[in-house]
């Protein structure tokens, strides 16, 4: 899978990862070990839309040694 090839190369490289998540896609990102700190809400019907669109915005620690330092704080 995509998802893992990537998370190893980070894993590799001690980063801490970002991502934005649909609400559908969100149990997917969170299997991986993405944490979610943010959301972010867009009214569509502002720009003729129907509704509402939801980002949730999640962040992965950094793993591997020496994984986790000098990042920052993510608080929801």
């Amino acid at each position: 899978m995509l998802i893992q090839q990537g998370l190893r190369a980070a894993d590799e490289a001690h980063a801490k990862t970002f991502i934005e998540a649909t609400p559908m896609g969100l149990p997917l990102y969170k299997r991986h070990g993405w944490e979610e700190v943010d959301e972010l809400a867009i009214d569509m019907r502002k720009y003729g839309g129907g509704e509402v669109a939801r980002e949730m915005l999640l962040v992965r620690p950094a793993r591997g040694e020496g994984g986790g330092e000098g990042g920052g704080s993510w608080h929801k």
